[in-house]
């Protein structure tokens, strides 16, 4: 629970950070791969909804909570990946120099893959389907594996495609570590 705390208030700060223009919290460091705010608003809703898997004896109302939760993420990164696309900046980002960015404000497509693994898996949680345990450790994987791109310096592992996706920003990476574990370890009722 501890971890999915974590990465919600990780996504508080990014969000503040995009409000009051701190580029060093954007990206984890100047000029690196900025988080983007749909990304930060997913990693609060994602922590929110791991956080209520946690708490126990609450079974009146943490379903519809939780796959109110799973439902949002899923649908605000589908928004983001479909609806804006390359059709302008409706966030702002144009002020900031891209970095491995094929489109400004746009989630990599590891990114939108790892929440929806995430709503899944809450959903999946709700409905108690056992099969989707793996889930939440294949999200973490690919944070590590972001990671580990980072530090060999090595694009395509963070998901960076010159044109085609835009790379996974460091945090964002970590962020899927902590929501993975945090999931993977939840026992279903």
């Amino acid at each position: 629970m501890v971890l999915a705390a974590v990465a919600s208030l990780m996504g508080i700060v990014v969000m503040l950070a995009w409000e009051y223009d701190w580029p060093v919290l954007r990206s984890f460091g100047m000029g690196r791969v900025t988080m983007k705010p749909a990304t930060a608003t997913a990693f609060i809703l994602a922590g929110a909804m791991i956080m209520l898997t946690h708490i126990p004896n609450h079974r009146q109302w943490r379903p519809s909570v939780i796959s109110g939760c799973a439902f949002s993420v899923a649908g605000l990164m589908l928004m983001t990946m479909y609806v804006h696309g390359d059709h302008g900046d409706i966030f702002g980002l144009e002020g900031d120099a891209p970095v491995f960015t094929s489109s400004p404000g746009r989630p990599s497509i590891f990114t939108i893959m790892c929440f929806l693994g995430l709503a899944i898996w809450g959903i999946a949680h709700v409905c108690d389907i056992r099969r989707a345990v793996i889930v939440p450790w294949l999200v973490a994987l690919v944070g590590i594996v972001a990671m580990i791109g980072y530090a060999m310096d090595w694009p395509l592992l963070y998901s960076y495609i010159d044109g085609a996706s835009t790379a996974m920003a460091v945090h964002t990476a970590f962020g899927f570590v902590l929501l993975g574990v945090s999931a993977g370890v939840r026992r279903l009722p």
